[in-house]
């Protein structure tokens, strides 16, 4: 299909541009011209991917598993949710699809499993010789499509060179179309299991669907039929939280901080936080509120945030185990869409959501069991002493982890060992 702008039909209806309308419906205007210098990182990475492509033809592997190495993280590198899958299947007899931007840790996880390609030094290859930045949001959108297209046929020759029969995937929003339409093409088992929330903006899970799907818990099978009712006919497993632990949470619960309010404030992307400060600065006047801030591990840090943080003597978290994270025993969470609002209510934590088309363009959790406060407006003493005593935190956490606070389902272990490895 010539991809011009002529023929740029309406994108919304056109099945042609699935693969990337997750970025077209995001409404921002990337560039993704790599730097020279991103170029020759990319290149050597890409010589590396051409070793573990063959290293894997060699392995006679016929199974691929797509993860993320976060930027901040120690050994074995590997994304906590993707962890619990390697608890099953064995990560030197999968070929290893791996998303990272920490050019470091790329090259520490290639010398432990260099059965690996490096997802994205490919498409940086061919974003550098292929696309061209433009402000008109159409004809960039178009450029990067083309680009896309290119890198679609490449994976496909990947996957049929090494006869792959099954992928893994976690699922990033972003290339779930690009997946889903390589794995349709070949005839390949796609398996996806759970990143995070499910929202009506992840338009790469709406369009499409895996042929099956591991979700944490019962309450997120009901949200993802929310945004895709056709997986009702697929098939759905459950496997456990990488970071919800009752026996750790028992102990957390025995020691309460009456003379102090404990919050933990969760770093996003995508937000302006200078529009934030005067809040916090309302918050640390206070005596009795203690403010931490948790960072997250895979992403560069806002510099104006850190800055703010240290001026003011807050206490930032670089904790990922979430078991650890709780046990200061905080009483609040206060986010705008993590999946830590959820998270939360099994530590005992009542989730605080900050709603601000201000702060942040998109909404992109819709429950509203949540205490909801409006940075600008709400008095944080009056929201609190209003629901405290009125929420349920216990039935919420009986509904959102049902099968993590029980039992999973019977026979899900086995299913999900068979899904897996056979």
């Amino acid at each position: 299909m010539n991809l011009n702008k002529k023929n740029f039909l309406n994108i919304k209806k056109n099945p042609n541009f699935n693969i990337s309308k997750q970025i077209f419906y995001e409404k921002h205007n990337y560039n993704f011209s790599p730097t020279f210098a991103q170029f020759i990182l990319s290149s050597f990475l890409t010589i590396l991917s051409l070793i573990g492509i063959l290293i894997s033809k060699l392995r006679s592997l016929n199974k691929a598993h797509y993860f993320i190495l976060p930027l901040h993280t120690t050994f074995p590198y590997i994304d906590k949710r993707s962890q619990e899958i390697f608890k099953i299947i064995n990560r030197n007899k999968t070929f290893n699809l791996v998303k990272s931007i920490s050019f470091k840790n790329s090259l520490k996880f290639f010398f432990l499993y260099p059965n690996t390609i490096f997802f994205y030094s490919i498409f940086d290859i061919i974003l550098f010789f292929n696309y061209k930045y433009s402000e008109n949001r159409k004809i960039n959108f178009l450029s990067f499509h083309k680009c896309n297209n290119k890198y679609k046929i490449i994976l496909k020759k990947i996957f049929k060179f090494l006869g792959i029969k099954k992928l893994i995937t976690i699922d990033d929003h972003r290339l779930s179309c690009l997946f889903q339409e390589v794995c349709g093409d070949l005839k390949i088992t796609s398996i996806a299991y759970m990143h995070g929330k499910f929202n009506k903006y992840q338009i790469g899970l709406r369009l499409n669907t895996f042929d099956n799907y591991i979700l944490w818990d019962d309450f997120f099978r009901k949200q993802l039929l929310k945004i895709n009712n056709s997986y009702k006919s697929k098939k759905i497993l459950f496997y456990p939280h990488h970071s919800l632990n009752i026996e750790s949470k028992k102990k957390i619960n025995k020691f309460k901080q009456k003379y102090r309010i404990n919050i933990l404030y969760i770093y996003e992307e995508k937000i302006n936080f200078k529009k934030i400060f005067s809040f916090f600065e309302k918050l640390l006047k206070e005596k009795k509120i203690n403010l931490d801030i948790k960072l997250r591990n895979n992403s560069f840090l806002d510099k104006d945030l850190i800055n703010f943080a240290k001026k003011n003597r807050i206490n930032l978290v670089y904790e990922n185990n979430l078991t650890k994270v709780f046990s200061k025993n905080y009483e609040y969470l206060m986010a705008h869409n993590s999946t830590l609002l959820y998270e939360s209510v099994f530590f005992n934590v009542i989730p605080v959501r900050i709603i601000s088309k201000d702060l942040f363009k998109n909404d992109e959790i819709s429950d509203k069991f949540f205490l909801s406060l409006n940075y600008k407006n709400s008095n944080f003493f009056d929201l609190f002493n209003k629901n405290k005593k009125k929420y349920n935190l216990k039935k919420l956490k009986k509904n959102i982890w049902k099968y993590h606070i029980t039992n999973f389902p019977t026979n899900n272990d086995r299913k999900l060992k068979n899904l897996l490895i056979n």
